[in-house]
């Protein structure tokens, strides 16, 4: 009997085995990492990218992801107007990259949520183009901004009706693009 023919053979059978242990080590620490990947993390992934996003009560958005939120995206569509998004809303997305890009610090990301969002449009006072998670639609004018819902002024001044939206009922809001 040969003694080195058995121990190579001992030593190229734990090399396999060990071989195997790292593989499937490596394929259960891969998907564990992707479980933690957000869809906000794969759209900001392809900022200043063209993508199209399913909407729910809006159907499919084509355009340029400009910025991204806790609450929502931002996509820069054709013709003079820009999308939020609420990520409740969105139904599927195509044509980003396979890549993940992690979220800023918590205060930033914070400073961008819904209430500051519509603050900012209402003191545009540019005419908006809601869509609430029911598919029903409003044109309106943001009033003020609360921390959980706005006020949209809807007719002229004269015949005006304001109405209060909570947030969590938003899916979309087509805004006026700054030129």
């Amino acid at each position: 009997m040969r003694w080195d023919d058995v121990f190579a053979d001992l030593e190229a059978d734990a090399a396999g085995l060990e071989g195997r242990e790292r593989d499937a080590e490596i394929a259960d620490r891969t998907r564990g990492e992707l479980a933690r990947i957000t869809l906000a993390d794969r759209f900001r992934a392809a900022l200043g990218r063209t993508v199209s996003v399913r909407v729910v009560g809006v159907g499919v958005l084509e355009g340029a992801v400009t910025r991204i939120a806790a609450p929502w995206l931002l996509l820069e569509t054709a013709g003079a107007s820009e999308w939020l998004v609420a990520w409740p809303a969105v139904v599927s997305a195509s044509g980003l990259p396979r890549q993940a890009v992690s979220a800023p610090p918590r205060q930033v990301a914070a400073a961008l949520g819904w209430p500051a969002t519509w603050r900012v449009l209402a003191r545009d006072r540019a005419t908006v183009h809601v869509v609430r998670h029911d598919a029903s639609t409003l044109t309106a004018v943001p009033e003020r901004a609360g921390s959980d819902f706005v006020e949209l002024r809807t007719g002229s001044a004269a015949a005006a009706t304001v109405e209060l939206v909570p947030y969590n009922a938003v899916m979309a809001v087509r805004c006026p693009r700054e030129r």
